[in-house]
């Protein structure tokens, strides 16, 4: 019986880290990974290695983006342009959802005055931070939900002034405290 594998190809910054764990462990199941890291050596083993090593993560990696590279000579030069490359673009990605984050500011929840314009901006800035369904839908039982949850939490409750607080009932999810406050504040019937 015989076992395959295949290896999804790389396609960006969604599936850079588990591809570049899986492209390395395989490499190493080959014997190839130190040619990887440390370049070759000169030697015609060593140079055999690396071209293979070459192909192969080549083989793995999106036609997409192998046409913005520039010429790449060894394997050692293609995994580190990879791995520079995508790590530019998640530092970029948080610094600008850091800049955004600074310069967007939501107003505090102040009560049913301006409850509705606080909702759909607070909404809609949890939907871009990608933790708006845990607050919708409340958190499963997995560990990046109960993280989620208690991010969600945490801006909402940052969000809203201190004087309603004090006659806020303990809550324990985003999802709870959302819908408290909604059913409190909307002025719509629940």
């Amino acid at each position: 019986m015989a076992l395959h594998l295949q290896v999804e190809k790389l396609r960006g910054l969604d599936n850079y880290k588990a591809w570049s764990m899986t492209v390395r462990s395989y490499l190493e199941t080959e014997d190839l990974w130190a040619v990887v890291e440390h370049g070759p050596d000169g030697s015609e083993e060593d140079g055999h290695k690396d071209r293979r090593a070459k192909f192969i993560i080549l083989c793995l990696t999106d036609t997409k983006i192998c046409q913005f590279m520039a010429i790449i000579r060894t394997s050692k030069d293609l995994w580190g342009y990879l791995k520079k490359q995508h790590s530019m673009i998640r530092y970029l990605q948080l610094v600008s959802r850091y800049i955004m984050t600074l310069v967007l500011t939501v107003e505090k929840l102040m009560g049913s005055e301006n409850y509705k314009g606080w909702s759909m901006t607070l909404e809609a800035y949890l939907e871009m931070e990608e933790i708006w369904e845990v607050v919708e839908k409340g958190p499963d039982s997995s560990d990046e939900d109960f993280h989620r949850d208690r991010r969600a939490k945490f801006i909402i409750c940052c969000l809203v002034e201190t004087k309603l607080f004090k006659i806020m009932p303990n809550l324990r999810t985003s999802n709870d405290v959302w819908f408290y406050l909604k059913a409190k504040y909307s002025g719509e019937a629940t």
